[in-house]
């Protein structure tokens, strides 16, 4: 998902061992939402506004809120590596990103290391992050302040496999229409989570479970189960065609009343760009549902945009693109109706591969 440059790589050597390679590397993305684009509703609607933008949460003025960006920092040494990023990027964002995508819909800091051991990778790292960056009002919204440790295995030609525990504190908020905080929760939390990945010539598919035991803290007897599953499969038919469909499922059970909450997701990306063309276009459709058996939450988000990326040759130090993109999003709530809302957003991205 990132924008490299910057990299400075030096060799050391001694009597007794092998030259050691340093190298640091900054790299980094940032998107600008035109203010006409931004909402098509007052008080920011479904698009990147003053009330519903990424920057919000940090206290950040108007103009730095519409700009969804991911900065960071790394050096390495050998089989260490250590590093420090900041981003705010939203599942809009995912045909311009890579990852799983419970990683992509994230925002706010993060300092790691990292040891790498023949086949196998360590990392240590420690976070405040939030996810739901576009504040979809079917979804609730978590903040979650943690330290996690993460084992990852990548055999040549066989699956990636990755394995984290995490501790840490956490804040869970469902979201009015209009992306603002609606009921909230204080929690400490535990969990772990597991991921695969498998790529082949023609098609690559990734999937990961997470399981997650919370307690509230005003009232320590009331705990929670959160059990999630996301699966994303991406076919290469042809050398200019790729496809890309994605399901994600969520169970939340409040343990102290047996109240559950389930949520659906599900989207297919369709992208198009000869490999030889200045050009690529792409469409996205997208469909979330949430519910909760006390009949508290149900709410659906329907959402189609589309873009076009292009290629600007060597320009500011590296490879330049520029791209745009526009969509409509609505959502349906049942329970709040005057929380329903619908909207248009668009936004243009600069992406420089080195700087």
């Amino acid at each position: 998902m990132s924008d490299r440059g910057g990299s400075v790589t030096t060799s050391r050597s001694a009597a007794a061992s092998p030259p050691q390679e340093a190298k640091v590397t900054a790299y980094g993305a940032v998107a600008y939402v035109p203010p006409s684009l931004a909402a098509s509703r007052p008080e920011g609607g479904l698009g990147y506004g003053p009330v519903v933008s990424p920057g919000a949460v940090f206290g950040l003025g108007l103009e730095e809120q519409e700009e969804p960006v991911s900065l960071g920092l790394k050096g390495s040494v050998s089989d260490f590596e250590g590093g420090a990023e900041y981003r705010s990027v939203g599942k809009r964002f995912e045909r311009l990103v890579t990852g799983p995508a419970s990683q992509r819909d994230r925002e706010g800091t993060e300092l790691w290391v990292v040891q790498r051991l023949g086949l196998l990778r360590l990392r240590l790292s420690q976070s405040e992050l939030a996810d739901n960056v576009d504040r979809n009002p079917a979804l609730p919204r978590t903040s979650r302040a943690q330290t996690a440790v993460s084992a990852q295995l990548a055999p040549r030609g066989w699956p990636i496999l990755g394995l984290t525990y995490a501790i840490g504190d956490s804040e869970r908020v469902w979201l009015t229409g209009d992306g603002r905080p609606r009921v909230a929760e204080e929690q400490t939390f535990d969990s772990m989570s597991g991921n695969i990945y498998y790529g082949a010539p023609r098609w690559d598919v990734s999937g990961s479970s997470t399981y997650i035991t919370s307690r509230d803290v005003a009232q320590p007897d009331h705990t929670m189960t959160m059990l999630y599953h996301d699966l994303r499969l991406t076919l290469r038919p042809l050398e200019s065609l790729v496809i890309t469909p994605a399901v994600s499922t969520g169970l939340d059970r409040y343990e102290w009343s047996d109240t559950r909450s389930n949520t659906t997701s599900a989207s297919l990306l369709l992208s198009y760009g000869p490999p030889t063309s200045w050009w690529k276009l792409w469409t996205l459709g997208a469909y979330t549902a949430s519910q909760a058996s006390d009949g508290t939450v149900d709410g659906r988000t329907m959402s189609l945009s589309g873009g076009l990326s292009c290629g600007l040759g060597r320009l500011l130090g590296g490879p330049t693109s520029l791209s745009f993109q526009g969509g409509y999003e609505r959502y349906d709530d049942a329970v709040y109706r005057d929380g329903s809302a619908r909207g248009v957003f668009g936004l243009v991205r600069l992406k420089v591969a080195s700087f």
